[in-house]
């Protein structure tokens, strides 16, 4: 059966559980994270008989004047139709649109529903996903990077860069203030958001908080990365100036590559569907996924 179920009323351990028991879920559809980020999700939940959840869609949703609207928050740059039997994906949408009175839409789904359609007045389109697999040696993986990459990694080693293991109470101050300095519409409630995600104990995911430093003990560059499954995600991070200069990016992104080899099977660099961060990833040779985002106006 078919449900519009609030926030409120969701059982986390059932959307929990449908979330592991997916192959496309990110690790940000956690009811924890969802919940952490954003305060204001609908979820539509097709339960089967024994009061689990087979499949289920969160939506994120915002009331501007008179209108609902469908909004993607930020920190969750894919969403989707999570189900245990992916072949159901387009009925599940079609029945899901049936129930839900919404103005406008703006909602990215997950790279597994590339193929969903639906017969509403809709426009579809496609965005990219960056994500490198670690099914290699490191070797291998490096012999691909190309040339600017690699040239970007000999100024750091130069620079006797090196990267430690942080504390969220440690990390999360300067992550705030350093993402504020970037100059980006990223409000601070949302960075706030993601820190209070980070200090959660959230046992399903493994939280790893990397800084980067000179020999100065300056910081150059730092990074959020998110265990789970078989993928380790970049969720966020930031440069300073300085750490631009030196490579340091770079050297944090290179030093997790080779760290999460044997670990997980993929590395995702979750921010390369924005223009600027997506010419960086690509340098280190990634393959790039499609996924769908509806809009509807």
């Amino acid at each position: 059966m078919i449900k519009k179920i609030p926030l409120s009323d969701l059982d986390p351990k059932k959307w929990n559980q449908l979330v592991l028991d997916s192959d496309s879920a990110p690790f940000y559809c956690l009811f924890e994270v969802l919940s952490g980020l954003n305060s204001k999700w609908i979820f539509i939940v097709d339960e089967n008989g024994s009061g689990g959840y087979d499949a289920g869609m969160p939506i994120p949703l915002k009331n501007f004047l008179w209108k609902k609207r469908v909004v993607q928050p930020a920190f969750c740059q894919q969403l989707g139709i999570i189900a245990i039997d992916t072949a159901h994906k387009s009925d599940f949408l079609e029945r899901a649109l049936s129930i839900i009175d919404i103005d406008s839409w703006a909602y990215h789904f997950n790279e597994t529903d590339s193929s969903i359609s639906s017969g509403i007045d809709t426009l579809w389109e496609l965005k990219p996903n960056l994500v490198l697999s670690l099914n290699h040696s490191q070797e291998e993986i490096r012999s691909s990077y190309n040339s600017n990459l690699k040239r970007k990694l000999k100024t750091a080693a130069k620079s006797d860069l090196t990267i430690s293991k942080q504390e969220p109470n440690d990390f999360c101050p300067l992550f705030i203030s350093e993402y504020t300095k970037l100059g980006t519409r990223t409000s601070k409630k949302a960075l706030e958001n993601v820190c209070s995600v980070i200090q959660s104990d959230i046992p399903e995911m493994e939280v790893d908080l990397e800084l980067v430093r000179d020999t100065s003990d300056r910081i150059m560059a730092g990074g959020i990365f998110i265990g789970f499954g078989s993928r380790i995600t970049y969720w966020s991070g930031f440069s300073t100036v300085a750490g631009k200069d030196l490579g340091a990016m770079a050297y944090l992104m290179e030093g997790m590559i080779s760290k999460s080899v044997g670990k997980y099977s993929e590395f995702d660099f979750e921010t390369g569907n924005l223009p600027g961060t997506r010419r960086f990833f690509s340098q280190f040779k990634p393959e790039e996924r499609k996924y769908p985002v509806l809009i509807k106006k």
